[in-house]
């Protein structure tokens, strides 16, 4: 992470037209988030919208380069974590417990995912706000994540994190995910 506080005359617009629109398939060409962006969650690049937004962000990025989490903490509550997101959003919360947390890099949690569906990443991407806020209620302020895919076969990790009984067979777990798949992930259990 790297945190630039500039000052100057009109520079917030400066470096909003330099930056790009927050959502990158709208940013106009040639701008960082045109050229490097993924999704809106994922766009590379912060910049305060306002001197007021800047001000609070230059006192709040400092925070995140700073922030000491281990990832022995974190797996040891991702389960209280997964339990928070049900609450607010279950079919993301259902993607997540097929997931557990490899790796942390200043904050930012590196999430593997076992689902052999792009869908369940897109699921995750689009609800970013949520689960970054939940992240930081469960974790502390700061806390970002990214999504990895993996293949069942590499991530054997999670059923550390998770105890499968006799009923709950890789077939019934391919079902599972056709059906959340078809009903565009909004089926509740």
């Amino acid at each position: 992470i790297i945190v630039i506080v500039l000052e100057a005359e009109n520079i917030v617009k400066i470096v909003r037209d330099m930056v790009g629109s927050t959502n990158p398939a709208d940013a106009a060409p040639g701008t960082i988030r045109a050229d490097y962006g993924l999704t809106t969650a994922f766009n590379l690049i912060h910049a305060s919208d306002s001197p007021e937004s800047a001000e609070e962000n230059n006192k709040t990025k400092l925070d995140i380069i700073n922030h000491d989490l281990d990832l022995e903490t974190v797996k040891s509550n991702w389960k209280s974590f997964i339990d928070k997101v049900h609450i607010k959003k279950p079919s993301i919360a259902s993607i997540l417990d097929k997931s557990v947390p490899s790796e942390i890099i200043n904050g930012i949690i590196d999430i593997k995912i076992s689902s052999a569906l792009d869908f369940h990443v897109d699921m995750i991407e689009n609800n970013s706000d949520v689960v970054n806020d939940i992240l930081c209620s469960e974790f502390g302020d700061g806390v970002r994540f990214t999504i990895k895919k993996e293949s069942k076969n590499t991530i054997g990790t999670i059923k550390e994190n998770k105890t499968l009984d006799g009923e709950n067979s890789e077939k019934d777990e391919q079902l599972r995910d056709k059906i959340i798949d078809l009903f565009d992930g909004e089926i509740l259990t």
